[in-house]
């Protein structure tokens, strides 16, 4: 497995520890965990598109940009 993608298994469940709730019937712990693992990978993707624009302003830079908000919007994810 990638590192990078361990890392983020790690913040999830650091995340999930924190901000999951426990009720009578169960808790949420897996459902604040999948959450959160799916927002740092598309967040990880948004910065891997961001970090190829180097702000020229050609058409490469406005497609990757495009990319990104694109990306942002089709998941739902706020800067």
């Amino acid at each position: 497995m990638n590192e990078r993608i361990r890392e983020l298994e790690l913040q999830a469940d650091e995340w999930a520890v924190a901000n999951y709730t426990w009720t009578p019937t169960g808790n949420n712990w897996i459902e604040v965990y999948m959450e959160k693992f799916a927002l740092l990978i598309v967040q990880e993707c948004i910065a891997q598109v961001d970090k190829s624009n180097y702000n020229s302003g050609d058409e490469w830079d406005k497609a990757m940009t495009c990319a990104a908000n694109n990306i942002k919007e089709h998941f739902g994810v706020s800067e």
